[in-house]
Formats: structure tokens, sequence, C-alpha cells
């Protein structure tokens, strides 16, 4: 039968090795754990033994030797309609993520809060969880209990979006969306908009309130006032840019454009607006943040600040067995590069004549 080996089993097989080599047996163990911490000279020879005794060591024998499952947790604090239903979001960074494990040959375990557990229990399952080596926090809502579980036990985790209460502790892979979204903003002030709303998303999540800012800061640089009136925040999903929309012009409130802070959000207020004949970007200009899967294919071409959502996942996890590992050290502040991307819903600058 295909039984894991004892302790007593793994600790002759690395006896064995390192009385071959001519070194110590804790030596074996940090060459097998790729350990930096041993000379060029020692790693050759006891890797030469290694392949000369045709040796592998399985899951089980090397968490027995480095302390370490080569596990790491994916933690995703929103309900299984947010995760498959309503954004390319989830699944593309889950993607980025699985191929940092896969080539790092780690496992993942993927974590998703079910709405009818109570936020502090699911905190502490976590992290009593005794088989990972660390967590990928994706969107965390802000004063979720976790993490102040996660600080408290001094365990290695990494955000996909900075943590306001923890913004020099905690280590994350995010981009700048205060400035992004500010850039897109000031895109369609140029274009001579002047009466700009923003449609955002899960008011818990740190990414809207930042999308937010950004949206103020750029409407401060043009001197135009703020009008809380356009300002509509709800949830992530299609309904909630379809009913903003149909909300602004029900109520008679005048815009001439729109920051959706979310791809999703994005089609379903394109989708109202053309539904009730308003001409983009004649009319009314529109640009989104994100440029996923749920954008490329609607009734136009959605004009949008893309970031790197699959590279984001892949450096969470890459990042996070770096620390694992003792690579690098905490804290990792990492901001991703995103860049304006034009289409139908919102024009060019004009260069002057």
């Amino acid at each position: 039968m295909g039984a894991f080996p004892s302790k007593k089993c793994l600790n002759m097989t690395l006896q064995k090795i390192a009385k071959l080599a001519g070194v110590s047996k804790s030596t074996v163990s940090r060459v097998i754990n790729n350990d930096p911490n041993v000379s060029a000279k020692t790693r050759e020879k006891v890797k030469a033994v290694v392949e000369a005794q045709q040796y592998q060591l399985n899951p089980a024998a090397r968490a027995l030797a480095s302390h370490r499952t080569q596990i790491i947790g994916v933690v995703i604090s929103h309900d299984m309609g947010v995760l498959f239903d309503t954004s390319f979001y989830f699944p593309t960074i889950l993607r980025g993520i699985a191929q940092a494990t896969r080539d790092r040959d780690y496992a993942l375990l993927l974590m998703i809060s079910d709405e009818a557990e109570d936020d502090i229990r699911l905190a502490r399952r976590i992290v009593h969880n005794q088989i990972m080596d660390g967590l990928v926090l994706v969107s965390p809502t802000m004063g979720h209990p976790l993490i102040d579980e996660l600080v408290n036990a001094n365990m290695n985790f990494i955000s996909a979006d900075r943590i306001p209460q923890y913004t020099e502790q905690v280590n994350f892979v995010t981009v700048e969306n205060i400035e992004s979204s500010r850039t897109a903003v000031n895109h369609m002030i140029k274009l001579g908009r002047r009466k700009i709303a923003v449609i955002a998303g899960d008011p818990r999540i740190i990414d809207t309130h930042d999308r937010v800012e950004g949206y103020k800061l750029a409407l401060q640089d043009a001197s135009i006032p703020y009008n809380p009136e356009l300002v509509i925040i709800d949830n992530y999903g299609y309904d909630s840019g379809y009913n903003a929309i149909q909300h602004l012009l029900e109520n008679n409130i005048e815009f001439d454009g729109v920051y959706a802070s979310q791809s999703t959000i994005a089609v379903g207020a394109v989708n109202a607006l053309l539904d009730a004949g308003i001409r983009l970007p004649d009319d009314i200009s529109l640009i989104a943040f994100d440029d996923l899967a749920d954008a490329m294919n609607p009734r136009v071409g959605i004009s949008t600040m893309r970031q790197p959502v699959l590279d984001k996942g892949y450096q969470l996890a890459d990042s996070l067995i770096d620390l694992i590992e003792r690579k690098v050290t905490a804290p990792i502040h990492r901001f991703l590069p995103t860049e304006l991307v034009i289409r139908d819903t919102c024009g060019g600058i004009k260069k002057p004549v």
C-alpha cells in the first residue's frame, strides 16, 4: 500500500544520506528544503548522493523534515454568488494563485465564507487550522476579525488589498487604486465632462473607498464641486450598474460621465444607458476599472483602467511562498501597474487644431 513513511523511517533515510555525504542530518534537511544557508559545495555534495540513491521526498516526509506542509490557504470572505456569478475577478486571481503554487510545488486550499457563519468563528477556524503554511486574503472586508487574529497569531499571510488599520505591518500585492481612479476620471474631465457619476462596489472593501477617493481627487484637481447625488455605492455586479443608471435617470440627476469602479458594474451601466437611448460616448462618457473578460463583449467596447489581475494572483502566492521559505522578509508592499485602455465608451482627448 502507498502509505506515507513514518517519522522514524524518514529519519533513517536522512541519516543514510547524511552519512554518505559526510554531513549532518540537519544539513541534508536544509538542502532538501532549499534553505539558502548552505554552501554551494555542500549543496552539490548532498544532491549528488540524493540523485545516486534515487531518493525523492514525498509531501508527508517533506513536512516532517521542514515543519512545513507546502499548502497555502486562500480565503475569500464573500458568499458563493459573488465568487462565481458576478465577476471574472475572483476566478482570474485564483488562476494566477494556482499557477504560482503549481510552479513552486505547493498545494492550494480554498476557503470561502458562508453567509451563515459567524465572522469570529470563521477567523478562529482558519487561524487554528494546522495544515497551512500561510494564507492569501482575496478582497478582505474592512474590520473583519480574521485580520486581527492573523496579526496576533504571527502567521504568514498576504492580502490582495492593503489593510488600512495595518498599513505598515500587513503584506500586500495590489494596484494603486486611488491614483489609477484619479487618472481615469481626469481623462473624462479633459474630454469636457463636468458632471461625472461614480458607481462603486461593496462598501466593506478598501478598493471601493480608494476608487471613490481617486474620483474625488480628480474633481478637486479640476475645481469641480463634489455632488453626493452622483456617488452611488452598492455592490459588485451587473444589477448594481444597471440600477444605478436607472436611479440617476428616474430622479432627473444630470450627468455627462460615468466612472464604474468594476467591470461587471460597467456592463450593467452601459446596457442601461443604451436601453435608455443614450449614445456612448457622444452623450455620456464611461470608463470602468479592471478590464476583465466580463467587460470584453458587451454591446460596445468599454474604456477601462486595466489592472493585471492574473499577475496579481501569481505574485500574491509567489511572494507568500518566499515569506514562508524565508527568502524575503516582511513587510511586502507591492503596487502593480495599471493602464488606461480607450474603447468606444470614452474617446481620446482631441488635440487642438
